[in-house]
């Protein structure tokens, strides 16, 4: 019997990188590798979108409620 999983499809995005600031990809890397961290072990891309599912809706009803 197959069991089938609803799944997004991938989409990549880009970054400005600055030379003052930490790099946004070394520093999911760094949290992956952190035993103490819930991310420790995943994979990149599960990495940052446990991130994303977190804190963009945080910021859409952010603007939201200063828009209305």
């Amino acid at each position: 019997m197959r069991m089938f999983i609803k799944m997004r499809i991938r989409k990549t995005f880009s970054y400005e990188t600055s030379p003052n600031g930490p790099d946004l990809a070394e520093q999911v890397e760094k949290l992956r590798q952190m035993k103490n961290s819930p991310y420790y072990h995943r994979s990149f891309a599960d990495t940052v979108g446990l991130i994303l599912a977190e804190y963009v809706p945080r910021e859409v009803g952010k603007y939201e409620r200063s828009k209305g």
